[in-house]
């Protein structure tokens, strides 16, 4: 009866681990691109939630056809001159970025337009999320704290969409003492049968 109670109350704490609380993307609302989507995207038929600031573009058929990502929340703390910088990088089904576009800031405005020609974010165009974190890419003269934080904050986010895309396997604290408790509950049985 002890070995049942000690079962229910290990399995109890492993769902709740597992299943409890609210995830952080339930908060966020996005401002899709759709016009930069369909002009990337031609087949694009919809866009569904994957993750925190991570979205899937799909076609008819509901088949991946590219994603949407955002910088929002994970790199919100890379600072430009004011604030954070939040960017929107769409990119194919290959994973290549093929449109960076910097979003609504406070960053001062005649910067920012230095940033938003296409020559400084093509410089991202075609890479994947590995290629870029790795990649060395100059700041931009007259406007070197916001680029800064642009390349980083798009660095920072693409390291944290290969943690999503290529999840590491991580053995769950909860799940091992639910099995030293299952165990322990063997051992006990084991131990009372042979008396």
């Amino acid at each position: 009866m002890i070995a049942v109670i000690v079962f229910l109350i290990f399995s109890t704490l492993y769902f709740i681990g597992h299943h409890g609380g609210e995830s952080y993307q339930d908060k966020n609302d996005y401002v899709m691109p759709t016009d930069a989507i369909a002009s990337n995207f031609s087949d694009y038929h919809d866009i569904i939630k994957k993750d925190v600031a991570l979205f899937s573009i799909v076609d008819n058929k509901d088949q991946e056809i590219g994603m949407i990502v955002f910088t929002s929340p994970i790199s919100d703390d890379i600072i430009g001159f004011y604030r954070s910088i939040p960017m929107t990088i769409l990119m194919d089904k290959d994973q290549k970025i093929v449109d960076v576009i910097i979003n609504k800031n406070d960053e001062t405005p005649s910067y920012m337009q230095k940033l938003e020609n296409k020559e400084f974010t093509n410089t991202f165009i075609g890479l994947t999320s590995h290629e870029i974190i790795d990649k060395q890419i100059d700041a931009v003269s007259g406007a070197t704290l916001s680029s800064n934080a642009i390349t980083n904050s798009i660095k920072k986010r693409m390291t944290y969409l290969e943690e999503q895309l290529n999840p590491k396997p991580v053995i769950d604290a909860n799940f091992i003492i639910a099995a030293i408790g299952l165990l322990s509950i063997v051992i006990i049985i084991c131990t009372k049968k042979k008396q």
